[in-house]
């Protein structure tokens, strides 16, 4: 076990790197690569059961697919077995749980792309038009707006901003289910992203935190509708997300960046299930999800010898505009919070100077003068005249 951690390790040093064919032969010879044909998703059921102590502690493990509909199959497969094992009650609820389109900014933002009696969810609590979660349909459209059901509307250009397309459909849930949010309700503490499980009461979900642990309980409102099964998640959701081990199912849609995502996310152990390992690796060193530039390419359409080299240099270039990130450090983030608190005291001295400059010359000369103004001079000349015509008291009859 100890050797294949550290195989393990510079098997992920390796994809950093971009040297994936290494980093999938290593991944093989320590046996995290599995070939099962048409059972390669049940079989990934199988080490997912094995990696939580029998569906005993589901933090220990993260499972990932790259498809949403291998994320659908593999999670009937793992509910299935904890089913069977008791980690999950027999009795279920049904509940609607919406479904997106994957429509783009723009697509959103164009009225005509809907359709009378589509659904819509909104991803964002909107003022005045519809909570978080909540699934709505279209009633009615004008020119600029959409009319839903619950007697709001909403100005289409701005939908991109709050709502997503797509469909509802029922899934059951049980207590002990994993689920994953997929929108923010802050009032709730839920945000995209987040984990919960269902406890006997179907809209009580127990949030959990960081480390998996249970952090609190919140009640979803009725119509609530943003969450899904989160046994399974896709390696753009999993992201941030950390265990001892990781379980991964994939048949060919697999870039490097998502094998790459998908394969570190565990500190332990690893297990990559695959219908035809040849295959997979084959689409994985073919397949670049980063297009590239025409300065990349030859006059004959083929890829320039020199282009890592050229790239190197671009990300030298580059970094020079890229932000400073020297503070992220204890020791140069306290070195930055130094330097902005002289900086706030020197500007507090200044400030000072200039408000005890002006006060002091307000004192001296009061505002306008005009012929009712009496001068600091004058006063004090009219107190001494008046202080010596008390101590030698004039004579009879004369006027000072």
């Amino acid at each position: 076990i100890h050797r294949q951690e550290e195989e393990y390790r510079v098997a992920i040093a390796e994809c950093s790197l971009g040297m994936f064919e290494d980093a999938f032969n290593r991944f093989d010879s320590i046996g995290f690569i599995n070939e099962g044909k048409a059972k390669y998703l049940e079989n990934a059921a199988d080490s997912y059961f094995e990696f939580t102590d029998g569906g005993k502690h589901i933090k220990k493990c993260i499972a990932v697919a790259p498809t949403h509909a291998e994320c659908e199959v593999f999670t009937e497969a793992i509910r299935k077995r904890l089913k069977e094992a008791g980690h999950l009650s027999d009795s279920a609820h049904e509940k609607e749980i919406f479904y997106t389109w994957g429509w783009t900014s723009s697509k959103l933002k164009d009225i005509n792309s809907y359709r009378i009696g589509q659904k819509v969810s909104f991803v964002r609590s909107t003022k005045g038009v519809g909570s978080a979660g909540e699934v709505v349909t279209v009633i009615n459209k004008d020119d600029k707006y959409l009319h839903f059901d619950n007697g709001k509307m909403l100005y289409a250009k701005k939908a991109a901003d709050c709502l997503n397309a797509g469909e509802t459909r029922k899934a059951e849930f049980c207590k002990g289910d994993l689920v994953q949010f997929s929108v923010n309700l802050k009032t709730h503490g839920i945000y995209n992203g987040s984990l919960g499980i269902v406890s006997k009461n179907p809209n009580e979900i127990i949030i959990l935190g960081k480390a998996g642990r249970p952090n609190r309980a919140t009640t979803l409102p009725e119509n609530f509708a943003g969450w899904r099964y989160g046994w399974v998640t896709t390696s753009r959701k999993s992201q941030g997300r950390t265990s001892e081990n990781v379980v991964v199912a994939a048949a060919e849609k697999l870039t490097k960046k998502a094998f790459y995502v998908s394969m570190s996310r565990a500190k332990q152990r690893a297990a990559l299930h695959c219908p035809d390992k040849k295959h997979l690796q084959d689409r994985l060193l073919r397949y670049n999800a980063n297009r590239l530039l025409a300065l990349d390419m030859n006059s004959d359409k083929t890829v320039q010898k020199n282009m890592t080299s050229k790239k190197q240099e671009a990300r030298k270039v580059k970094a020079v505009t890229l932000p400073n990130k020297e503070f992220l450090t204890p020791a140069n983030r306290l070195a930055r919070i130094r330097k902005h608190v002289k900086a706030l005291a020197s500007k507090a001295v200044k400030f000072g100077k200039v408000v005890f400059s002006r006060t002091a010359r307000k004192n001296r000369y009061p505002g306008i003068i005009n012929e009712k103004t009496i001068l600091p001079e004058t006063k004090h000349n009219a107190m001494d005249l008046l202080s010596n015509s008390k101590t030698n008291k004039s004579p009879k009859g004369m006027e000072l």
